[in-house]
């Protein structure tokens, strides 16, 4: 009977077969990778406040000006966000303020002088979709003033966008991805489906977008965070540093 029970058992008990049902509901139709599990809240931080932003670096120029959306989901309140441009290298790249998070780019990194290579050696998956590059070459892709984002910064994305389960789904382009895997792109953020590459071999475009993050995991792996156009959810992994994937900046 119930009230025989702990109650923190009882607790402890749903928590473990709420955790094991999401990790079902995501791993459908995922491609073979590692997955590395994480904690993470779902909270979402509803501050609001309107800003804007300047800076010049290096050179890059970025110029902000403040534009606050409102919320398009009854499930979610979304914080004040700002659009601007970072112009580099004679490439244009909108950005995000978020309220609370920080400054991100809303388009994959776009750069030939790091080695990066083209999805498929086709230079307009480089244009649409944004190069591909080791972990090496991804610590110093970021222009002066940015910087490939850490574990720690992705999270912080990943919670305001409804967390894990559901993070995917409201940042992911409402363009680009196949089988009706459109995302809602409510955080204007774009992601895009510009796959991978691993030993020579190119994989996932129009189904998965892979990212890497600055954290490492161990002397040979990196983390990355990936979504894919048949769930909604954000997953985190911990991938050879020799993989190419896409670069996504952070403002310092």
């Amino acid at each position: 009977m119930l009230n025989h029970f702990n109650m923190s058992q009882c607790l402890k008990a749903l928590a473990g077969c709420v955790a094991l049902s999401l990790v079902a509901c995501g791993n459908q139709n995922l491609p073979n990778l590692p997955e590395r599990e994480v904690a993470m809240s779902s909270s979402v931080d509803t501050q609001v406040s309107s800003s804007s932003v300047g800076a010049s670096s290096g050179g890059s120029s970025i110029t902000v000006s403040s534009s606050v959306v409102s919320g398009s989901s009854s499930s979610l309140s979304l914080p004040a966000l700002s659009s601007g441009t970072l112009t580099m290298g004679g490439t244009s790249y909108p950005t995000v303020d978020i309220a609370g998070v920080g400054t991100w780019m809303a388009r994959s990194l776009m750069d030939t002088t790091h080695m990066a290579v083209c999805y498929g050696g086709v230079a307009e998956n480089c244009n649409t979709f944004g190069s591909l590059y080791t972990w090496t070459e991804a610590q110093t892709a970021c222009p002066s003033g940015w910087h490939l984002p850490v574990d720690s910064e992705w999270l912080s994305l990943v919670n305001v966008a409804g967390g894990l389960a559901n993070a995917g789904e409201r940042l992911k382009a409402d363009t680009l991805w196949a089988d009706q895997g459109n995302g809602l792109d409510q955080f204007g953020l774009a992601f895009v489906p510009g796959g991978y590459k691993e030993l020579g071999a190119d994989y996932g475009l129009g189904g998965y977008g892979y990212w890497w993050s600055a954290t490492t995991t161990d002397s040979a792996e990196a983390s990355s965070w990936y979504m894919g156009k048949n769930y909604p959810s954000v997953i985190t992994n911990s991938n050879d540093r020799a993989m190419l994937m896409a670069v996504r900046c952070k403002q310092d």
